[in-house]
C-alpha cells in the first residue's frame, strides 16, 4: 500500500477528489478483459479488484482527513 498512500498524499496536496468514476471504470472493464483471457472468472476478478479498490480508498481517506 506504499504506492497507494503516495497517490493519496499527491491527490491531497493537488486536491485531486479520491475516486474518479470515469478512470475506474476503464480500469476496471479493461482489467476483467485480460482476465477472462487468462482464464479468471469474472466473479473472482470483480471480487479482488473491488476488495483492493476499497482498501485504496479508504487508505486515502484516512490521508485527506490528516
Amino acid at each position: 500500500m506504499k504506492v497507494v498512500k503516495q497517490i493519496g498524499q499527491f491527490k491531497k496536496t493537488e486536491g485531486i477528489t479520491i475516486l474518479q468514476d470515469e478512470r475506474w471504470n476503464l480500469i476496471f472493464s479493461e482489467s476483467l478483459k485480460k482476465a477472462e483471457k487468462h482464464g479468471l472468472s469474472s466473479e473472482f476478478i470483480t471480487n479482488y479488484l473491488r476488495a483492493v479498490h476499497d482498501e485504496s480508498i479508504d487508505n486515502q481517506e484516512g490521508i485527506m482527513n490528516s
